[in-house]
């Protein structure tokens, strides 16, 4: 009974790392395939949906105030389309605060960054 035990454990291992292995060779832009043109900055980070894809630099935050001075630039040509102070807005019975929007930041639609929780960034 042991051995069927221990065996059933390592075969649910196996399966989660597996799992977790397709799951990371799904993201279509994982450091591997990622094309930086040369304009990019080094420190800017990559983040989108497949056809929303863009560079993001976070030039400063002011956690009090709950914004960000963020550049975006175009994923293809590296050409700036936007470098302005973000306020984090969100529903009012879900405030929450700038955190680390490196793992925050979903993608940007154009007008508003989105973000992964029920919040965006909105222009300012």
């Amino acid at each position: 009974m042991r051995k069927l035990l221990i065996f059933g454990l390592l075969f649910l291992t196996l399966i989660s790392c597996q799992y977790l292995n397709q799951l990371n060779s799904d993201n279509s832009h994982t450091e591997k395939n990622v094309k930086r043109v040369p304009v990019i900055p080094e420190n800017a980070f990559l983040a989108g949906k497949e056809d929303k894809l863009n560079w993001f630099l976070i030039n400063s935050i002011h956690n009090h105030k709950n914004n960000a001075q963020i550049s975006i630039y175009d994923y293809n040509t590296g050409e700036l389309i936007i470098n302005k102070r973000f306020l984090k807005i969100c529903p009012i019975d879900e405030m929450k605060f700038i955190e680390d929007l490196k793992e925050e930041i979903d993608f940007y639609d154009g007008e508003k960054i989105q973000l992964k929780d029920n919040c965006y960034l909105q222009a300012n």
